[in-house]
């Protein structure tokens, strides 16, 4: 953001830092004449224009979260983590996984069968594969990334199991 303040001498009046009601300062917006605002309209009233970027774009964006994810154990490897849809994201929605062998231990990156995973009444549902054979896996978090490189990550799952049949 790039506000514009105008402080200016309006009259005859001595600046008398001590006393601060006689201090003739004007504090005002003004039009930003680097940017269009997204109505297009560059005459009128002043106002505050955001420049671009993800923290940005996320403003005024509706419900930037994504649930913790149930991770489920399943045959051959892998584990689904499921949790609901996250709303208010620009389309297409693209997700990552992390995993966790210790409680406190590092999150790293979990391998994904699709980053798009698959939708079904609510609810969104990854497959992580290449896990290791009986082993005990403290958590998983997804990062939902939209099409404005939004960025939010999910609590931590629970715990599992792999199994390797």
């Amino acid at each position: 953001m790039y506000p514009k303040v105008l402080i200016g001498d309006f009259g005859k009046t001595a600046w008398n830092i001590d006393e601060a009601t006689s201090i003739p300062v004007k504090g005002m917006a003004v039009p930003d004449p680097w940017s269009t605002p997204p109505d297009g309209v560059t005459v009128g009233s002043p106002r505050w224009v955001l420049r671009d970027g993800p923290a940005w774009r996320a403003l005024g964006e509706a419900n930037f979260q994504v649930a913790a994810p149930v991770a489920t154990a399943v045959t051959g490897l892998k584990a689904t983590l499921a949790f609901a849809t996250p709303t208010g994201f620009t389309a297409p929605i693209t997700y990552t996984a992390s995993k966790q062998l210790t409680a406190g231990g590092a999150f790293t990156a979990a391998t994904l069968q699709s980053a798009s995973g698959t939708v079904s009444g609510g609810t969104t549902t990854l497959t992580v594969t290449s896990l290791t054979a009986s082993t005990a896996y403290n958590a998983f978090t997804v990062t939902a990334t939209d099409a404005n490189s939004v960025s939010v990550t999910s609590a931590a799952s629970n715990s599992i199991n792999s199994t390797a049949s």
